[in-house]
């Protein structure tokens, strides 16, 4: 899977992986965790779930502008999320990442 950087508000947070192939847009994180790369970038997806994880994620829905529009914080395994029709992707990351880089709705995403 392809890496690249996460930038947030012109401030870089890491590195992001990519799944952008049906493939890796159906695993997204299942049987992974976040040793090799501080987020995981699904696209095109508006919405995702939690069954078969083992453990909770926040989740960053992204319009194709690389703008914030909805946040799920802390969503536990086993756990429906319904998304938004706004979002042209998603970002997960490790529960309690979005809090601590202060992440907001409105927020502008890139990855370079």
């Amino acid at each position: 899977m392809e890496t690249k950087r996460l930038v947030i508000n012109d401030r870089e947070r890491g590195s992001i992986a990519i799944a952008d192939r049906f493939l890796l847009r159906l695993r997204g994180m299942l049987g992974r965790d976040f040793s090799w790369f501080d987020a995981l970038l699904i696209r095109p997806c508006s919405q995702i779930h939690t069954l078969f994880m083992a453990y909770p994620i926040d989740a960053l829905f992204v319009d194709r502008m690389g703008q914030v529009v909805m946040l799920a914080i802390d969503l536990k395994p086993w756990v429906p999320c319904k998304g938004t029709h706004k979002a042209h992707s998603v970002i997960e990351l490790p529960a309690g990442k979005a809090e601590k880089w202060e992440i907001q709705v409105g927020d502008h995403i890139s990855v370079q």
